[in-house]
Formats: structure tokens, sequence, C-alpha cells
């Protein structure tokens, strides 16, 4: 399959349009670009590598059948149109060319969807494995509007969140919404996606959120009942929502997630979509965000 590689990023580059600038006015880059960073000029261009990782993903992995590979593609290919419609890319340098980047004692470039009208709290939402996307923001930026949350996107390389590293990160992106958007801490939810949840785990033992939320989530039995984590967390609401056809995640791994959870004294609102699998959020974006959505409307507090 070697072959495919070149192939695939070669029509996905010569399918990219040339005439797009900028990004929309609630879509914003923070942080520095000064760490890491290795993919350069030509190759920031973040829709052809996430093109070319779809094709690939759709058409050799034995685990996506031939008619759920063609929803992920049109799918995908529909939100770059929109995308595209709106400016999105070009010209842009984008937190994903940070995806190769070992330094993980820095900030680097982070998006935040930001609302507009006044926020009433934020989402820190941890991308999976394949690096944080201007694609993964933009999916975000209807519940931002509707729900008046700010989303910050940190970047942590790769997406390796189960390492110790994902506290200093997530520290960092709470800092930055109290001091950029004034938004306290307690008006904060935890979320990630895929291996992102694991960092939620790790992270959600540092911090007191509002709450926390494991979508499609890779779950480390260890974190979710180490000390820190359960005397924070016991008594009180986590979300976890999982496609039962999930091959990437199972769900038999899910459930031992969400039985420690439960045997520690914590809460667990578990929703499993029957025939979803790895690719919940982005098939069913709206369905997945919409019960986000509800869970944060009954744990933000009334004021701040």
């Amino acid at each position: 399959y070697l072959f495919l590689f070149p192939l695939c990023f070669s029509i996905a580059a010569s399918l990219r349009p040339k005439n797009q600038t900028g990004l929309p006015n609630d879509l914003l880059v923070l942080g520095s670009w000064e760490h890491g960073g290795y993919i350069k000029n030509v190759f920031w261009a973040e829709e052809d590598w996430l093109w070319t990782g779809v094709l690939l993903g759709t058409l050799v992995d034995p685990r996506v059948s031939g008619r759920r590979g063609k929803e992920i593609r049109d799918r995908v290919q529909g939100v770059l149109v929109d995308m595209r419609h709106v400016g999105v890319y070009r010209k842009c340098r984008t937190p994903w060319v940070h995806v190769f980047d070992a330094d993980y004692e820095h900030f680097p470039a982070t998006l935040a969807v930001v609302p507009d009208q006044p926020a009433r709290g934020a989402i820190i939402f941890l991308h999976g494995h394949g690096g944080n996307t201007l694609f993964q923001a933009f999916l975000l930026r209807e519940f931002a509007k509707q729900h008046r949350f700010i989303v910050l996107c940190p970047t942590l390389s790769y997406g390796p969140w189960e390492l110790p590293h994902a506290k200093a990160m997530v520290t960092k992106a709470a800092d930055v919404l109290k001091t950029n958007f004034e938004i306290p801490l307690e008006h904060v939810f935890l979320a990630g996606l895929s291996q992102g949840a694991a960092g939620v785990a790790v992270a959600g033992a540092v911090e007191p959120f509002a709450g926390l939320i494991f979508l499609s989530p890779t779950m480390i039995e260890k974190d979710l009942t180490e000390k820190k984590f359960v005397s924070t967390w016991q008594g009180r609401e986590v979300l976890v929502i999982h496609g039962s056809q999930d091959r990437h995640v199972t769900k038999a791994s899910v459930d031992v997630g969400i039985s420690a959870m439960a045997t520690a004294g914590i809460t667990v609102q578990a929703s499993f979509h029957p025939h979803a699998d790895h690719s919940l959020f982005l098939l069913d974006t709206e369905e997945v965000l919409a019960e986000v959505g509800a869970y944060c409307d009954r744990h933000l507090p009334a004021t701040r």
C-alpha cells in the first residue's frame, strides 16, 4: 500500500483551490509558532494531508466498510467545500504544522472558536491522534454560536494526551480562557475526542472543571481510578458518548472505563449510538453536540 500515499497526496493537492484567503471572524489562532512546526511552506496545506488520510483510512483500513467509507469521504468533502466558501485555509498557517513536534513544554498555536455574543462558558476540546486541525474547529462553530461558548482547541503534537504533559497543556489553556476571555475555571468544561479523552482523565484530576466530556474515548483505567481524579469527581457527573459499532475504540474498552468510574462513585451519563462507529463525531456532529450542549447547560453555574 505504500505507493498509495504519494498517489493520494498528489490527487488531494491537485484538487486544492488556489484563491481563498484567511479565517472567518469567529476562528482565532492563539499561542506561538516559535517552537516546533516542522512542516513548512507547501506542507502547511492541512487539507491536502487531511484528505490523503481520509482516502487511505477509508480505502485501506479493513475496519471501515465500503459504504461507511463513502459516507466519510462525502462528509469530509462537504465540510471542505463549506470551509473554502468562507475562506478557511488559503495562506493560513494551521496548528497541524505541529503534528510531528516533540516539544511538549511550550504552548504552540491553539485555535479558539468564539461566539458572536458574550460567552456564558467555555470548552477545552482535546484533539485525537492526527494533530490539531482547522477542520475540527470548523465543526464546532455552530455549537459555539448556539450555546454562546468559547471552544478552545489546544495543540499537543500528534495527540499523545495520555502523557503527563497533558496536565500542563490543559492548565495553560485554562489560563488563556481566564486571561484572554475572562472565563473562570468553574465555567470551563474539558472534552476530548478519541485519544484526546485520555487527556481528559489525565488533566481532569488537576483542576475542578465544570464537567468532563468523553467522545469516542480512549479510556485508560489507571487514570480514571487515580486517587486525585476520583476525589475531584466523586459524586459528580461526567458525560460519555460512544458508537457501539466502533472497531477502533471498542465498546468493551469504554464499558471498562465507565465501570471503573461508577465503582469509584462517579456518576456517568453514558450515551451509546447503536449504529455509529469511530466516525461518530464526524458523521453525527449535530446530534453529538446537542447532547454535549444539554450536559453543559445542566452543569454550568448560573452566574459568573
